[in-house]
């Protein structure tokens, strides 16, 4: 009986050890991530696409005085577009048939259609941090002044204006981040102090997150749960799980910037380079991806091959600069 009891404890042992190692063999993905531009002149703030061949990215006012930074992929090269701004841009968001809009700084949001980029008209000059919507008549910009001043506008197709029954609070004390949806009748706002904001196609109703940290970015699909990220001292990750935001930060987590899920995979980046991954709506992990910087890491994207571009810099103050991009191929 002691033989037996001796033969099974090593047999789980051996389980229990290869397990860990499996795990551990998943999370190093050394050589698989490379960098594909370091040291531009500012740095990269957000980076989407339509498909593989159609990439962009943008970042801050350029320390080489051309202007806003915008790059611009088409499946062999990147090249600088220009738009005669000179504002820090935040966000980019658009449609497969276009158009494509970036926000920034001064209030500006950028439509480019058919190769052109026009300056929108819109209601105030806080920064444009996040942009979403659900076509291209119905869209929703969201920003502020960091500190204070929060606004959310609305796009029907001719022009923005503030969006009805914002709450008056959150334009004195608050600013917003990211805006994002699953539907007209299905929106999230996020911003300062662990602000969550619901929009239920008419009314503002405020989600209790359980966090004082700012909330940067916030994306989902019909496989993956919403997540929202953020941090200061350290990060955090919530989860909306049957309609409340759970915490799923794992131990250690990084200040964290950047979200996006495609299918059943979701990536998380942040300060120092760091990169967690979720698979399966399961535990978040960090990649060890060999590649060491002390560069924030501020937006993800994922094509639809399974390519992941992430972009960054010196993005925690201004001036913006030292911009970096890295890929993962699939």
């Amino acid at each position: 009986m002691p033989q037996t009891i001796k033969i099974k404890q090593l047999i789980i042992l051996i389980i229990l050890f290869s397990t860990l190692a499996s795990c551990s063999n998943n999370d190093n993905e050394s050589g698989k991530w490379e960098i594909v531009h370091e040291q531009l002149p500012a740095a990269l703030t957000a980076i989407w696409g339509i498909n593989s061949q159609d990439i962009w990215a943008v970042g801050g006012n350029t320390v080489d005085n051309k202007g806003s930074l915008i790059l611009h992929f088409d499946g062999e090269k990147w090249e600088r577009l220009y738009s005669n701004s000179d504002s820090d841009l935040w966000w980019i968001f658009g449609f497969a048939e276009g158009p494509i809009f970036f926000g920034g700084s001064k209030g500006l949001i950028l439509k480019y259609f058919e190769g052109q980029f026009e300056t929108m008209e819109t209601p105030g000059d806080a920064t444009v941090y996040g942009i979403w919507g659900t076509s291209e008549n119905d869209l929703w910009a969201v920003g502020g002044n960091i500190i204070n001043g929060a606004f959310a506008w609305r796009y029907n197709g001719e022009k923005w204006e503030n969006a009805e029954r914002f709450p008056a609070g959150l334009s004195r004390t608050q600013s917003l981040f990211k805006v994002w949806g699953e539907n007209p009748e299905k929106v999230w706002l996020i911003g300062t102090n662990g602000k969550t904001i619901f929009f239920n196609g008419k009314d503002f109703i405020g989600q209790a997150t359980k966090t004082q940290y700012p909330l940067f970015t916030i994306h989902g699909n019909n496989v993956s749960n919403p997540v929202i990220v953020g941090g200061l001292v350290k990060g955090v990750i919530l989860e909306n799980i049957n309609g409340e935001w759970v915490d799923k930060s794992p131990k250690n987590t990084p200040h964290l910037m950047g979200i996006f899920s495609r299918n059943n995979q979701s990536y998380a980046v942040g300060i120092n380079t760091s990169i967690l991954r979720q698979i399966n709506n399961e535990q978040w992990g960090e990649i060890q991806t060999g590649i060491k910087s002390e560069k924030g890491l501020h937006s993800i994207w994922i094509d639809e091959k399974g390519g992941v571009w992430t972009v960054g810099g010196n993005v925690l103050a201004p001036p913006l600069t030292e911009g970096i991009m890295l890929y993962r191929s699939p």
